[in-house]
């Protein structure tokens, strides 16, 4: 069974829309951001080099046909401006992954119990289904890649459309090791 190790891409809306001001409208036409203004991380029994953690260049440890799970974090986290990769591809390096598909799941969540005063029981609750949204790519191999990881950051309101707000691109990369890995590190192939 091959196991999937989730990559978080970590944006800093405040700090994006603070540095690119004049940014693109065009989704095949994003604008560059710099190489460090986002980062990646990954679970630490997955990441050999601890250094590489929360920088825009990750090492992994991996075996052919374990699955890469790209999602994205967004601060500040008030839910007002949220980014969506929505392209993901090899530009140089080895190929280590096979083509990303975006796939759309629903995810089990526990959420805890708001109170009838507006207050929140943290011990109580609920869980719920909600929708997540990933682009998951298999490893083919070991070696580094590197990737143009496109999005664009939107604005919205429950119930609204979206208000795209600018495309982006960025040029992290992935270090692949493969390794030993035992029954404990396989995961189930759900989401």
């Amino acid at each position: 069974m091959n196991k999937i190790i989730d990559v978080a891409i970590v944006f800093d809306i405040q700090a994006l829309n603070e540095k690119y001001r004049n940014v693109s409208r065009n989704p095949n036409a994003p604008t560059a951001v710099d190489h460090d203004d986002v980062c990646l991380i990954a679970a630490m029994r997955h990441v050999p080099d601890l250094a590489t953690q929360a920088t825009a260049d990750l090492a992994l440890t991996a075996l052919t046909g374990d699955i890469m799970r790209w999602r994205t974090v967004s601060f500040p986290g008030d839910g007002a401006q949220h980014a969506v990769v929505y392209k993901l591809q090899r530009f140089a390096g080895l190929p280590t992954t096979a083509a990303a598909q975006p796939k759309l799941a629903r995810a089990w969540r526990a959420l805890p119990r708001l109170q009838a005063d507006g207050s929140v029981d943290p011990h109580g609750g609920d869980g719920t289904r909600t929708l997540s949204y990933s682009v998951d790519c298999h490893v083919t191999g070991t070696g580094m890649e590197r990737y143009q990881v496109w999005f664009y950051v939107a604005k919205g309101a429950r119930g609204a459309a979206l208000n795209i707000q600018g495309y982006f691109y960025w040029d992290p990369s992935v270090t692949i090791y493969g390794g030993k890995q035992t029954a404990d590190d396989r995961q189930p192939m759900n989401v």
